[in-house]
């Protein structure tokens, strides 16, 4: 956590640590003490770092990704469902791969986030997941061009609207 933190000033640091808590007091009364849960509160910090990092940095750390991998992983054992969410994260990067070729912009850092969680969403929860963040990106994207905050050529961070949506999935999905 210490490494994650490490590049933000106190009171963000103190934003983000009690999101966090409200957010796992929400699982707990939810989820329970369960390894859904766990994964769930762990899952939403990191994808709230995320977030952050690429609406500063318009990047996603591997460490990040690598991380969410591992927790998949795991969440794929708990499970038990691994060919579909294996081949469902495999079948996700190479379509957004193919179309970001043909040339959809997403940035290879969101590429990797969706494909990464398809193992703790399954398949349909990833394109769920995906929609969900698309929709919003659009949503919020249309009212900043419209108050002129941005342009239509504007870089715009997509992993937000992605996490909202992984988030959503893991929440009522299960």
């Amino acid at each position: 956590m210490k490494e994650l933190l490490k590049n933000y000033d106190n009171k963000l640091k103190l934003v983000i640590i009690l999101l966090n808590l409200c957010f796992n007091l929400g699982v707990y009364y939810l989820k329970g003490i369960s390894v859904d849960g766990l994964i769930l509160a762990i899952v939403f910090f990191i994808l709230l770092i995320t977030s952050i990092e690429d609406i500063r940095t318009f990047t996603i750390s591997n460490k990040i990704i690598i991380i969410i991998l591992m927790i998949g992983l795991i969440n794929v054992i708990n499970k038990g469902e691994y060919l579909s969410n294996i081949l469902g994260a495999f079948f996700i990067f190479t379509f957004f791969i193919v179309s970001s070729i043909l040339g959809f912009k997403i940035g290879m850092g969101d590429i990797k986030l969706i494909s990464v969680a398809t193992l703790l969403t399954g398949f349909k929860g990833a394109i769920t997941a995906f929609v969900i963040g698309i929709f919003l990106s659009v949503l919020v994207g249309a009212i900043l061009i419209i108050s002129k905050k941005i342009t239509f050529k504007s870089k715009f961070a997509l992993a937000p609207f992605f996490s909202l949506g992984i988030i959503l999935v893991l929440l009522f999905n299960r």
